[in-house]
């Protein structure tokens, strides 16, 4: 893997809902959070099966828990 050839810090987290809260918690002014996804889906699929999922649910969810208030502002 290319991110275990280098000296850059990084996580691996598999629970999807708990990456989210970690970039958003690690996050630091003027850093850029990227979640790609997959478009329209709304589920997750796992070895356990299909899950109703919404990467922008979590996000909102998540900054509203840690503080993050509309526009840039923190609490």
């Amino acid at each position: 893997m290319g991110l275990r050839e280098t000296k850059t810090r990084f996580i691996t987290e598999v629970d999807r809902r708990k990456a989210i809260a970690l970039a958003l918690a690690e996050a630091k002014a003027g850093d850029i959070v990227l979640i790609a996804r997959k478009g329209h889906e709304r589920t997750q699929t796992t070895r356990e099966g299909v899950f109703p999922f919404d990467d922008h649910q979590v996000a909102s969810e998540e900054l509203n828990r840690i503080g993050y208030m509309r526009g840039g502002a923190h609490a």
